[in-house]
């Protein structure tokens, strides 16, 4: 998805295109993240703050 959405390998986007791409589930056929509708880019305001809030600290656990 990074590199059809955004060109690049997962781990070179930033904060918000990660986010962009998290707000397509569960329907990433019928969503674009080049184009959100205001909801969805509410919905990527709020992914990104629990980003900022949680830290990659939290990915640990998930990763191993």
């Amino acid at each position: 998805a990074s590199q059809y959405y955004f060109n690049k390998p997962a781990s070179k986007l930033t904060r918000n295109e990660a986010a962009r791409l998290a707000v397509l589930l569960p329907g990433p056929r019928s969503r674009d993240a080049r184009q959100l509708t205001p909801y969805l880019q509410q919905r990527v305001a709020w992914v990104e703050r629990q980003m900022q809030q949680l830290g990659a600290g939290y990915l640990g656990p998930i990763l191993k």
